[in-house]
């Protein structure tokens, strides 16, 4: 694939004036500092999917291909049976001198722009299937265009779900738009949103990052608190509220997290995962395939911490549909020195942990072949893991069905570099969508790859 080719399913953002920070390519270890929410972890919050995938699932034995993803999935246009491959959104701090193909001159607020499906207009128009055909006919972009709005909106996080979005602006407020379905835009209302509206019941609370699931959406504020709402009745838990009530607007997670700062949070389809600035890790959602890695199968609607972890420092996590990955700190017992190394569980039918076979893990375990490198962001898609190491490189291991990989001669079961047009590139941010891969270079260079095509 070539890096530069305009993907159908991708988006970017602008803050010009301010640098993304050379930082984020160190394992810095002043884990108390709240990590600041920019390109590298929109994607990797927004895998999209549709209930009609997880209908698929066995609660047998995970570890076969007839209980996990498979390739019969596929259809006859490439698209991938209970997928929904909508738009996606990211933004970045990086500055940017290219005119994305609009010949607007953007200033310094924090800009979004749009492309792929249903966004020609600048709005997400996702859902003109609905009753009322709210959104009108569908508008597909091919090329970035900005987002539309009826406020001013200075951005710092923006995240996706598979049909609604949400972004924060630089004072702390809360904006989400998209069509509404369990509570997931957090208004309180069921009524779908064609342009970003204030979020009002999270008035008074500064957000600091947010992140959307399939059917919720978390919110973290400056405090350290986690707020999640949606619809938990189908999805064994994923609001963490401890049942499988679904709610029209934000509520602050209690329990085992009361008392804890929280400083970022990840959303699968089917579980969530969050890191605390102490670095504990803590998981909760569905458990089938052993993506919440606490050792079983069983699902929960608390949140728990996964012990197997406990005494490291987690820096960073990521949900894909059924398999998690983290980075931690490990101390090397020889000379002290510390390092960021990669850890994978869940399903890996298609050899998105890394581990050279396609087994199932129900525990974190190390990616052997990564061990002599330190890792600074870590993204999932569907089925496919994409990892940033503190050199600027990266590396994907998992499925290659659609050349989201990077090369598209592996057969995605050992993580492999990727290479090409990128290799004289220093890789600052990453992120995955379902299946496709964008990259942010040090000079403000945004590179795609994956999956092209624009599915009606």
């Amino acid at each position: 694939m070539h890096g530069d080719l305009p993907l159908a399913s991708s988006c970017y953002g602008t803050d010009v004036g301010k640098k993304v920070s050379k930082g984020v390519q160190q394992c810095t270890t002043n884990h108390d500092a709240r990590p600041f929410a920019n390109f590298g972890n929109i994607f990797s919050d927004m895998i999209l999917y549709t209930g009609q995938e997880r209908s698929r699932v066995s609660t047998g034995s995970v570890g076969s291909s007839n209980s996990s993803i498979s390739g019969s999935a596929d259809t006859s246009d490439g698209g991938v049976a209970g997928v929904d491959n909508n738009v996606r959104v990211s933004y970045s701090s990086a500055v940017s001198s290219c005119s994305y193909g609009s010949g607007d001159d953007f200033d310094a607020m924090g800009d979004v722009l749009l492309w792929g499906k249903g966004v020609g207009d600048g709005t997400l128009a996702y859902s003109s299937h609905l009753s009322g055909n709210l959104y009108g006919p569908r508008i597909d972009a091919s090329l970035p265009k900005a987002l539309e709005s009826t406020v001013l909106l200075d951005i710092h996080n923006i995240a996706c779900g598979s049909k609604h979005s949400v972004l924060v602006t630089k004072q702390g407020e809360m904006y989400s738009w998209g069509e509404e379905s369990g509570g997931r835009l957090g208004h309180g209302v069921d009524t779908n949103l064609t342009h970003p509206k204030l979020i009002s019941t999270l008035s008074g609370i500064n957000i600091e990052s947010v992140a959307c699931g399939e059917f919720h959406t978390c919110a973290v504020s400056f405090c350290g608190d986690l707020y999640t709402w949606g619809d938990g009745m189908h999805n064994f838990g994923l609001l963490g509220h401890g049942n499988d009530t679904a709610h029209w607007i934000p509520k602050k997670v209690c329990g085992p997290l009361e008392g804890l700062h929280v400083s970022s949070v990840s959303c699968g389809p089917w579980h969530t995962a969050v890191v605390t600035s102490t670095g504990q890790l803590f998981t909760f959602g569905d458990g089938v395939f052993g993506a919440l890695g606490h050792g079983d199968r069983q699902s929960t609607n608390v949140a728990r911490e996964v012990s197997s972890l406990r005494g490291l420092r987690t820096v960073h996590a990521a949900c894909g549909a059924w398999h998690t990955v983290v980075i931690v700190e490990v101390v090397d017992s020889l000379n002290s020195a510390t390092s960021c190394k990669l850890f994978t569980w869940g399903d890996g039918n298609k050899g998105q942990l890394g581990h050279a076979d396609r087994e199932t893990r129900l525990t974190p375990a190390c990616v052997e072949s990564l061990r002599k490198l330190s890792f600074c962001q870590v993204a999932c898609g569907y089925d496919f893991t994409a990892a940033l190491s503190t050199s600027g490189q990266v590396y994907t291991m998992g499925s290659n069905a659609f050349g989201q990989l990077g090369n598209p001669t592996i057969d995605g079961k050992l993580p492999t570099v990727v290479k090409g047009s990128i290799s004289s590139s220093c890789v600052e941010e990453i992120a995955c969508g379902s299946h496709h891969v964008a990259l942010l270079t040090s000079k403000a260079g945004v590179y795609t790859w994956g999956r092209v095509r624009m599915v009606a």
